[in-house]
């Protein structure tokens, strides 16, 4: 048999590859193309016939358990491990049993595009396929008893995982025995008892069957309670995987039930649906990306809400937070003038390799660290995270064009001023330690040489700074994920409450103490991660680059103009007005790099992570263009309240 089986499955093959449309663009003429040739087929009844008996030995002689269980949902698999795997298959395919349903469909739909091909089939063309493979209920008949078995599967499955500790440990009650995970296994098993004594369909007001769809949306409406409180829950990869591979079995047991009853319409669209699920998942069976796409957007969406939170705290709406937000940008400045003399009076050590990016990354390091802990504003440090607050506030308020437009104005005039107040301390601060040192060491901080090189390395033509400004953009990018994810995680292991509870720590230390220690590292150990984070590849991207052959270092505009003052001490401000202006063009075109890169990926990752489409929103682009042209000030300065009701009400 398993000969017959092979052999029938070579000739649907044969006799499928023609209706297959090499350039599917045009839907509707791909459609009535199709129409045409299955209308031939059905007027020829022996050609018809001889269809439908191969299509029957197909459905009697396999096996749909897997396909119908395992095919479109993950497996329970570490993301390394199933990465791992997934590459490990593409390169060496696994081979499944003659008699499994997937060998069928991996030999008749080969193609990785196929499954929108069959997607792309209209009710018309459905109707007259479902015409074709389904005379006298004869395919759904023969499908009953594999759509029970899978059922009773699926059932199980499902039940094991609702009582995985991820989940019960968030939501307890679902630990009990009148937990909805529970209670649809157990009616699965009866209504599989009865499918397999039936002798009619199922009809749509069965009770049974209710009862399970209701059960069913009991488990949905967990799985999106605890999506819902991922603010309070946090969310981890092993989460994530949970809740999708439970969304995917409960799907795939509404489309099994909905092949069960008597109802024609439904039974044909849960057909394609089902067999156009499968076909994909052979399709795209080792596709890496697809896989980390549809696991990771619980945690991408975390990340981002949690930078999201971090970003409106430099968007100012008002003159005192505008003017805070200048105060802090000036003490942000500050770090950064010593920390640019620190670097290079490292430069003038001789040390290895290695001791130069640990050195280099640890001032770094410190002096990110130090301004969050001081509550510094560094200007660069916004793009990465009042983006991803910009597309919170699209998430949560779709039809606010004036909103928007006032968004991105307080965002402008938050970052505008936070550059300000950074370098009109970096330019004069690292000119005045160049001075000092000059005048109170025997030997100067920088050489003619090196003070040419800091100017030159700058240069917006002659130089790479374009290059390696958009490499601190995306560093910039990356420490903004960093802090968002590392505070998810803090919020996800309730690390407040273990730090608080910790058997040897309390032994040493007052509980009042370890409630601060709690809550400083619940509010600081994002902001540390991210800031180190941020130092360690700011330290270690010229030297590494140097290792590996290639011309990599970064370019950011507060040490761009804290190395320009530092130049111009040690020419006592003795050098060409043309060389001074192109100075400063290079600092400002490496801080709209800065800006650009780091703003433009993090608001990019935000809106797919929320997943909103940004196909409506050219209204409210045209809206803040509109807003500028009539008040380009307010994009600079804070308005006075009555301005500002002003233009809230325009």
């Amino acid at each position: 048999m398993e000969n017959e089986l092979t052999r029938t499955t070579e000739k649907i093959r044969n006799q499928i590859h023609p209706f297959r449309i090499k350039s599917p663009n045009d839907e509707r003429g791909m459609n009535e193309l199709i129409r045409r040739r299955i209308s031939v087929l059905i007027e020829d009844e022996q050609a018809c016939n001889i269809v439908r008996n191969q299509l029957s030995i197909i459905a009697r002689e396999s096996d749909f358990i897997n396909a119908f269980t395992e095919s479109g949902i993950f497996s329970g698999a570490g993301l390394l491990s199933e990465i791992f795997r997934r590459i490990s298959l593409s390169l060496i395919p696994e081979v499944y049993p003659a008699n499994d349903f997937r060998t069928f469909i991996k030999c008749i739909f080969f193609r990785k595009n196929d499954y929108k091909w069959i997607l792309s089939f209209d009710d018309e063309t459905r109707d007259l396929l479902w015409y074709v493979l389904n005379k006298e209920d004869m395919l759904r008949r023969v499908l009953l008893p594999s759509v029970a078995n899978a059922l009773v599967v699926l059932s199980h499955r499902i039940a094991s995982l609702g009582l995985e500790n991820e989940l019960a440990d968030k939501m307890p009650e679902i630990d009990k025995l009148d937990s909805p995970f529970i209670r649809q296994s157990e009616f699965v098993i009866q209504f599989a008892s009865i499918l397999e004594k039936a002798e009619t369909s199922i009809q749509p007001t069965d009770a049974l069957y209710n009862d399970i769809l209701q059960v069913l949306t009991d488990c949905d409406h967990i799985i999106e309670t605890l999506r819902a409180k991922r603010n309070e829950f946090g969310a981890s990869f092993a989460l994530s995987l949970i809740l999708v591979r439970l969304k995917q079995m409960i799907i795939r047991m509404r489309w099994l039930l909905d092949l069960t009853i008597q109802d024609e319409k439904k039974n044909r669209d849960t057909f394609f649906l089902l067999f156009t699920e499968i076909i994909k998942a052979e399709n795209i069976r080792y596709s890496v990306l697809y896989y980390l796409g549809k696991n990771t957007d619980l945690i991408a969406y975390q990340v981002t809400e949690h930078a999201s939170k971090t970003g409106s705290h430099y968007i100012t709406s008002d003159k005192i937070g505008y003017w805070k937000l200048f105060r802090d940008s000036l003490k942000g400045g500050v770090f950064v003038g010593f920390m640019a003399f620190f670097k290079v009076l490292i430069a003038l050590i001789s040390l290895s390799p290695f001791g130069y990016v640990f050195m280099y990354s640890l001032n770094y390091a410190a002096g990110f660290v130090g301004m969050h802990l001081t509550h510094s504003a560094l200007a660069t440090k916004q793009p990465a995270v009042t983006a991803q607050a910009l597309a919170s506030s699209l998430d949560k308020d779709k039809s606010g064009q004036q909103s928007f437009a006032n968004q991105i104005a307080q965002i402008f005039r938050s970052q505008f001023i936070s550059f300000v107040g950074n370098l009109i301390v970096v330019f004069p601060l690292g000119a005045a330690i160049g001075f000092i040192y000059d005048l109170i060491m025997p030997s100067p901080l920088v050489t003619d040489e090196k003070a040419m090189i800091l100017l030159n390395e700058i240069h917006p033509l002659l130089s790479r700074s374009f290059l390696y400004a958009a490499i601190a953009g995306f560093y910039l990018f990356l420490s903004g994920l960093v802090a968002g994810y590392v505070e998810n995680m803090v919020i996800y292991a309730v690390l407040k409450n273990r730090i608080i509870s910790h058997p040897f720590l309390s032994r040493w230390i007052s509980p009042n103490r370890l409630q601060r220690i709690g809550h400083f590292f619940e509010r600081n150990a994002g902001g540390i991660a991210g800031n180190a984070f941020f130092g360690l590849c700011m330290g270690s991207t010229a030297i590494f680059g140097h290792f590996f052959g290639l011309d990599l270092d970064v370019r950011h505009i507060t040490f761009a103009g804290a190395n320009t003052g530092i130049a111009l001490a040690h020419f006592t401000f003795n050098i060409p007005l043309t060389t001074l202006l192109v100075a400063l063009s290079g600092t400002f075109m490496i801080g709209f790099i800065n800006f650009f890169v780091s703003f433009s990926l993090s608001f990019i990752l935000a809106v797919k992570a929320r997943s909103i489409s940004l196909v409506g929103y050219k209204e409210l682009i045209l809206e803040t263009w509109q807003l500028f042209k009539s008040n380009p000030r307010y994009f600079l300065f804070p308005p006075s309240s009555v301005q500002d009701r002003k233009v809230r009400h325009n």
